[in-house]
């Protein structure tokens, strides 16, 4: 696998993705300020959290792989990679909302 296969990985969701936002769910409990946060306010930073890493990746996919910059190429399938690992780790804790 080149670095060029794991950007890629990183912006195609699949199983994996699913298990990471149940796995990164559990970890961000860990963060001390998390717990102080209002549940709306709680759900948007993991949000973010979970949509970083694959727009990073898209990002650095286009600069050094030569990814296409275009919307539906690059960036639409990052967005539902991170809305997949949101999804999933949303769904392992509905039963605490």
């Amino acid at each position: 696998m080149t670095f060029c296969d794991f950007v890629v990985g990183l912006q195609t969701a699949s199983i994996l993705h699913g298990a990471a936002g149940v796995a990164l769910s559990y970890l961000i409990e860990w963060w001390k300020g998390y717990e102080n946060l209002a549940a709306q306010l709680k759900r948007l930073v993991f949000l973010v959290i979970c949509l970083v890493i694959p727009l990073a990746s898209a990002g650095v996919g286009i600069l050094s792989c030569g990814q296409s910059a275009a919307f539906v190429d690059t960036w639409w399938p990052a967005l539902v990679a991170g809305l997949t690992v949101f999804g999933a780790g949303t769904l392992a804790h509905t039963r605490k909302l």
